[in-house]
């Protein structure tokens, strides 16, 4: 199995990840002891000793990492600085956010400019976000009264946006991703209660919400963590997807699954002849991932990234 199945495992199992600087690392966020910390890891799964982000999480935060529009290593050749931010719940349950300083080179907390009052987190909510195409950013987080709020910054200020009509059990992981076509509307992706994947849309204007539940997304194991890649302009994608019962699995918005193997810790571990095969790609660029099935010989290679 290609190592490149290894960093969306170690993905998947940290608390947050983003694209590096260039094309051939990225970025995971870990706690260590008291800190949440920025770990630099290679292609080839060489680990830095990390960058503390922040003294003030609470045990159990959650993180996301978004990289802000500008930035060569994920929109392309882009010109101007770009900005690293990671969000977190601190010990009161407020959301916070705190970005990294190129010149001074440490994190530093970034107050969020155009909310009146911190964001009180649910304690059991996970974090999702997403970068969009119109230069926005996204923030989806579970409120005391589990209402999933979507925060959004659009020139350099944040508003709350709205509920987004979605059943999250409290701790069920989410995903959330921006609409290349429209700055008013968001994808979610969430675990529901009986363990599936459900996928609501909508925009913020009309807010007629529509819920479709991700074909063959029920996992005996259930869900730990996952993350879902667009595949085409059409509207599919791909699902990836860590039990916890530590599989990995592939699932497309056809319903087509995969079994890809099992997770070590932060590790794959390819079990069978098949699954050692198998060619996994990376293009973090682009945060895009393809994995080629049956690549043993003689076999044809079929493609579901």
């Amino acid at each position: 199995m290609s190592a490149a199945v290894n960093q969306l495992v170690k993905c998947l199992t940290s608390l947050a990840f983003a694209s590096g600087e260039g094309a051939d690392d990225y970025y995971i966020i870990r706690r260590s002891g008291p800190n949440l910390c920025q770990a630099s890891v290679t292609v080839n799964g060489a680990e830095d000793m990390g960058t503390a982000v922040t003294l003030d999480a609470k045990e159990t935060s959650p993180a996301l990492y978004l990289v802000a529009p500008g930035a060569s290593s994920v929109f392309g050749e882009a010109d101007g600085e770009h900005e690293r931010l990671v969000f977190y719940v601190d010990k009161s349950d407020h959301l916070r956010c705190t970005a990294w300083d190129d010149e001074e080179e440490f994190w530093d907390e970034l107050e969020m400019n155009g909310l009146e009052a911190p964001m009180t987190v649910h304690s059991e909510s996970q974090l999702s976000g997403a970068t969009g195409s119109h230069d926005e950013l996204w923030v989806v987080y579970q409120n005391p009264k589990l209402e999933t709020v979507a925060l959004a910054r659009r020139e350099g200020r944040w508003s709350t946006v709205g509920v987004v009509s979605a059943d999250v059990p409290p701790g069920a992981a989410h995903v959330a991703l921006a609409d290349p076509k429209s700055v008013d509307r968001l994808n979610l992706f969430f675990a529901t209660e009986k363990g599936e994947i459900c996928h609501t849309y909508s925009d913020f204007v009309k807010r007629e919400w529509t819920r479709d539940i991700v074909k063959n997304s029920l996992f005996s194991g259930g869900i730990s963590r996952f993350t879902v890649v667009p595949t085409g302009p059409d509207g599919s994608y791909n699902i990836y997807v860590a039990t916890r019962d530590h599989k990995l699995f592939l699932l497309s918005s056809g319903g087509d699954r995969v079994e890809i193997g099992r997770i070590d810790g932060d590790r794959f571990v390819g079990e069978s002849r098949a699954e050692r095969g198998w060619s996994f790609e990376i293009n973090w660029r682009f945060l895009s991932f393809r994995l080629v099935l049956g690549a043993d010989p003689g076999s044809d290679p079929g493609y579901l990234a």
